[in-house]
């Protein structure tokens, strides 16, 4: 079987797909990235490159007809169904919607940069994949605006603050849907730890939050992130 191909964004030549995002030196000399044939760019997804607008929503179980893009969503497909199958319980996948929002993307990179200061290095950044529940009405503008911390980012905190405050998460499936209120959906986010802290922050405080030494808060299934720039949705994941 030939390996799975994508093509130079430059000259349009074949290069090898790897959805590591590896680069490869493509026969026009351009340096790129192997999961999209774009340019390398560290840092940022391949979707940054590849959307045609600044906002978009891509629904995964649908063709696209954007250029380099079709490899690259059946890969993401994959990846949600199995984090989806890792967390789920007893609840079954029905498709997942892709979220490219470059301005949160930016502001979650420039968060990452400053975090890697902070924490000692890049690879002490501690970027993990987790859930989040909601009602339905509030999924267009947290796919469009970002997660925002209840209570101190113009929300009010609807669940309480149990856990201190800031940006609460699931590791498991079944924590976020506690939080759905009857709706068939969850946003699956990515998000920066960072240096965890020992206890919640029960201060509403921008300086108490956003201190510098601290990022989150963890107790069991759930991660509370201290900044809403710590976090950026990528899915939008619909289940029965």
């Amino acid at each position: 079987m030939n390996p799975p191909r994508t093509s130079c964004a430059q000259c349009r030549r074949n290069i090898p797909l790897n959805a590591s995002g590896s680069s490869f030196t493509c026969g026009c000399s351009t340096v790129l990235c192997t999961s999209c044939g774009f340019p390398i760019h560290p840092g940022y997804t391949c979707y940054y490159n590849l959307a045609t607008t600044s906002y978009q929503v891509i629904d995964l179980s649908q063709p696209t007809s954007i250029p380099n893009l079709q490899p690259l969503l059946t890969q993401e497909n994959n990846k949600v169904i199995n984090h989806f199958n890792s967390t789920r319980g007893n609840l079954n996948f029905i498709k997942a919607h892709l979220i490219i929002n470059k301005p949160l993307e930016e502001r979650y990179l420039a968060k990452k940069n400053l975090m890697a200061s902070q924490c000692g290095g890049a690879n002490r950044v501690n970027e993990i994949l987790v859930w989040h529940g909601s009602s339905e009405a509030n999924y267009a503008s947290i796919m469009r605006d970002g997660l925002k911390v209840g209570g101190v980012d113009g929300i009010s905190a609807v669940h309480g603050t149990s856990y201190g405050y800031g940006v609460y998460s699931g590791k498991s499936f079944s924590t976020a849907v506690g939080y759905v209120n009857g709706s068939k959906k969850v946003i699956l986010f990515n998000g920066l730890l960072g240096n965890n802290s020992g206890s919640a922050i029960n201060s509403n405080s921008v300086q108490a939050l956003n201190n510098g030494s601290t990022h989150s808060y963890t107790s069991g299934d759930i991660s509370v992130f201290f900044t809403k720039e710590q976090v950026i949705p990528r899915f939008l994941v619909e289940y029965s």
